[in-house]
């Protein structure tokens, strides 16, 4: 009797990591969904470099030109499925211009005669900003975004599973 009890709660146990680890698995790939979708795709490549990491922050970028966001997205769903509960994962942008898109700053080059440039004189900047510095396809951000709808998914998570009898 007593071998059983043991067998039942360690097959609990393991249920509720399973069904956690689940959970996360959907706030992540929500969350890269969130981020990539609000990210401007002026080339693709910001759109492109979103990536997660279990148990690490990622330190390179992945230099995926995706302006659409499609490939990215696959990738992220994909990792997102070795999240088991009590990992660590990190959504990350490691292109050098993220931070200053995400918190404005940031200026197109100014035209130097004689420097060769994509752009004449007079051309407007490609990459269109506000006063601040903020890219006119995200004003607000896009990780800011992307993690203000965070407590409000994992909230609809745990209630979902929670309905359905938690373990």
């Amino acid at each position: 009797m007593s071998g059983e009890f043991t067998l039942a709660i360690g097959q609990f146990i393991k249920t509720c990591d399973m069904k956690a680890a689940s959970v996360i698995q959907g706030v992540v790939q929500t969350l890269g969904q969130d981020a990539v979708m609000a990210t401007p795709r002026e080339t693709g490549l910001l759109r492109g470099a979103w990536q997660i990491g279990i148990n690490q922050i990622p330190t390179a970028s992945p230099m995926r030109i995706d302006p659409g966001g499609l490939s990215t997205l696959q990738s992220i769903n994909s990792d997102s499925l070795a999240i088991k509960a009590g990992d660590i994962v990190y959504v990350v942008n490691n292109t050098v211009y993220a931070n200053m898109v995400e918190f404005g700053g940031w200026r197109p080059p100014a035209f130097t005669p004689g420097v060769a440039h994509s752009y004449k004189k007079g051309d407007p900047p490609r990459v269109r900003t506000t006063g601040e510095g903020f890219s006119l396809q995200a004003p607000a951000g896009m990780a800011r975004i992307a993690v203000s709808r965070l407590q409000a998914e994992f909230d609809s998570r745990v209630a979902v599973w929670t309905a359905k009898g938690g373990a």
